[in-house]
Parts: C-alpha cells; sequence; structure tokens
C-alpha cells in the first residue's frame, strides 16, 4: 500500500505482490463518498479491516489479473466536481508513478483506456455519474462503477451511453424501495447495452458494504475468465 496526495486529496495506492516496473497493470480508480478517507476504502473499523488482503486471495485465486487500484478522499457535502474537473490529470499523475498500460507517458492515455476503471461510492458515484453524462473525458476509461441509492436515476442515464460497461448498483435493507425500482429500470434500460445491474438486498448505504459492492464489480472488468 501506498500513500500520496493529489490535488488536496490523499490516495491510496494498491500494488499488487510481485509488482514490477517491468509490466502493465490494470488500474481501477474509487472515489470515496462524503467526508469519507481514502484509507477508510481498506480499514473502516470496526466494520471492514484490511481489504487489501481480499484482493491479494482473489489475484491468488486467479478470480482477477493482478491489478492497482486507487482509492480517493471524498469531497465535502454536496461537492460533485472533483473528479471530472482532475480526471485527466489525475490520471497523468498517479500513472506517472506506479505502471499501468500507459507506461508513463500522457499520450496512451487514451490508447489504455481498455485498461483502466474508475468507480465511485455515495458522493463519489455522482462524480462518477457527472463523467458520463457530461463527458468529462470519457475516453479515458472503458469501464465505470455507481454505487449509490439513486440507482435507479443512474441506470436510466447510463443506458444512453450503451458503447460503456457500467456496472449500477442499489443498496439493500434501508434502501429496499429502491432495489424494485432499480429492477425495474434495468430491465427496460439496460437491454441491448454493455451495462450489469448489481441489486444486493440485506446490504446498506453504508461506507462497511462498499467493499462488497466493490467485489462484486471488479471481477467484471480484470476477470480472468
Amino acid at each position: 500500500m501506498v500513500q500520496d496526495s493529489f490535488g488536496g486529496k490523499n490516495l491510496v495506492a494498491y500494488l499488487p505482490h510481485g509488482y514490477s516496473k517491468e509490466k502493465e497493470y490494470p488500474i481501477v480508480y474509487f472515489k470515496m463518498g462524503t467526508n469519507n478517507t481514502a484509507m477508510q476504502f481498506w480499514s473502516y473499523l470496526p466494520y471492514t479491516s484490511h481489504f487489501e488482503y481480499v484482493i491479494d486471495n482473489m489475484i491468488e485465486r486467479g478470480e482477477i489479473y493482478p491489478c492497482v487500484i486507487v482509492s480517493i478522499d471524498g469531497n465535502s457535502a454536496g461537492k460533485s466536481d472533483w473528479l471530472p474537473k482532475n480526471a485527466y490529470a489525475l490520471i497523468c499523475y498517479v500513472e506517472g508513478k506506479v505502471r499501468t498500460y500507459a507506461k508513463g507517458d500522457a499520450s496512451k492515455i487514451i490508447e489504455s483506456a481498455p485498461f483502466r476503471a474508475v468507480g465511485g461510492w455515495s458522493l463519489g458515484a455522482i462524480e462518477v455519474r457527472n463523467i458520463l453524462v457530461n463527458d468529462y473525458g470519457n475516453d479515458f476509461w472503458k469501464f465505470f462503477g455507481v454505487y449509490d441509492i439513486q440507482s435507479g436515476y443512474n441506470s436510466k442515464k447510463m443506458s444512453i451511453i450503451s458503447d460503456i460497461p457500467f456496472v449500477g448498483c442499489a443498496a439493500g435493507s434501508n434502501d429496499d424501495p429502491n432495489c424494485v425500482r432499480f429492477t425495474k429500470d434495468c430491465e427496460k434500460y439496460f437491454k441491448g447495452t454493455k451495462n450489469v445491474a448489481q441489486i444486493v438486498r440485506g446490504y446498506s448505504h453504508a461506507i462497511q458494504f462498499q467493499v462488497a459492492y466493490f467485489y462484486n464489480a471488479i471481477q467484471n472488468f480484470v476477470r480472468t475468465k
């Protein structure tokens, strides 16, 4: 785990075992929710601890390819423009330091997009949605994930962009009505697209459950089979 900062936000980067600057790795960026820190993605005591061990085991079992994962501090309430405004500069900064398919070359960001994903939780999810809907560098990424209680709205918006794979997730126990709406929306809007619906009843719109959503979603991006 490597800690850094960019644009006033703390970053925490997961590097897989055996990481080498001689290899290229897929990369996933994950934007946290309101006032959540980048480190809370990996350990949110007492609920979750050392999520990096889960990723280690997924790689060890051959469920996903070795990859780099970068978590990013969330914003204060109501601020949903940091990621859209800083996407290009963030990629240049991070991938100038870790080895990805861009190979540290800013001119290869679009070329290497199939090996780059971005996701967000809660307010971070709204930031990811804003990238897509407003086309703030859509060519930089080829996989998007949004984990948010507004997933019914997200599914309709995202279906418009049918050539970009998208995972939408509805929260569970404290948002069960939205799960029902989300299911219906996905049946209506996701037909003929590359989008994936993830409905997880029993979970909650709470930070400690985001790792469960992420665990399922990452397998759609860097799965080995």
